[in-house]
């Protein structure tokens, strides 16, 4: 039990910090040329879903810039590292004050960045000093991603019979919804590639909430998800899902593994050579 409640490197939280904001303004910033049309009253009739805040609340247009400027300003300050635990709650009240309003199409990676900017809020430092800390904010980041690949796996395991043949991928890579990168649409219709493709996408959703526990099965777990992710960005059309879940990847590393992870990462990075004194 001891292992358990040791405290947590807080520079991973630095890094999942940096890469969740950067994530955050690669995806909002673009959403402005369409941002009265799916976020206010001017375009209601696309306020639909499980979920109506249009069905109470509508937002102007100057309102929703108003929330827009606010997202990305408090998504700056959390990449630059300051007033963060400040930023996390503008950033929270501001992305789902638009997700909700969006209705019909709220995305998966605007709802796990929420839950990822929670984990953030509780986390050493609020992600900002290289300090220890509880590692209570981890185990809840680890249960948020239990759940959303333990859910996906195992509905595919047991609902979804056609995952071992390959065709799911198959389809995704040419959908209207997903599809259609050019490597995607290359893969489509090769099942020597699809098939294995469903197998580890099976293996690594159904084996993450079992593997990502045990200090020797952790980091094998999230190489396999990192190998996940990378293979979406490239193959489906999904924005930035692929990098707002590998931003967490340096928490839910092992606190043993991280450090040598990272230097690994820094040692890759070309470093400017010093310039010659002068004679």
């Amino acid at each position: 039990m001891k292992g358990w409640l040791e405290p947590q490197p807080a520079d991973a939280w630095r890094w999942m910090r940096i890469g969740l904001a950067a994530s955050l303004l690669v995806e909002w910033v673009p959403r402005y040329a369409h941002l009265t049309d799916v976020y206010s009253s001017a375009g209601i009739v696309l306020s639909g879903g499980a979920v109506r805040l249009a069905d109470s609340v509508m937002f102007s247009p100057t309102t929703t810039l108003a929330i827009w400027c606010g997202l990305v300003a408090s998504a700056f300050l959390l990449l630059v590292g300051r007033f963060t635990r400040v930023a996390i709650v503008v950033l929270l009240v501001t992305t789902w004050a638009l997700n909700l309003s969006e209705g019909m199409n709220f995305k998966a990676y605007d709802r796990l960045g929420g839950w990822m900017l929670i984990a953030l809020f509780a986390s050493p430092g609020g992600g900002t000093y290289r300090e220890s800390g509880s590692p209570a904010a981890r185990y809840f980041l680890i249960l948020v991603f239990c759940g959303i690949y333990g859910s996906t796996g195992f509905s595919k395991l047991l609902v979804e019979p056609d995952w071992f043949t390959g065709e799911p991928l198959a389809y995704d890579f040419v959908g209207l919804d997903f599809g259609g990168t050019p490597l995607g649409i290359w893969m489509s219709d090769k099942i020597w590639i699809t098939r294995p493709l469903c197998w580890l996408t099976l293996l690594f959703e159904c084996g993450f909430p079992i593997f990502i526990w045990s200090r020797r099965t952790n980091p094998w777990i999230l190489l396999l998800g990192a190998i996940f992710h990378v293979g979406i960005l490239f193959t489906l059309d999904v924005s930035v899902f692929s990098p707002v879940a590998m931003s967490a990847y340096p928490v839910l590393l092992h606190r043993d593994v991280w450090p040598r992870v990272r230097d690994w990462i820094l040692d890759a990075i070309p470093k400017r050579k010093p310039r010659a004194a002068a004679a």
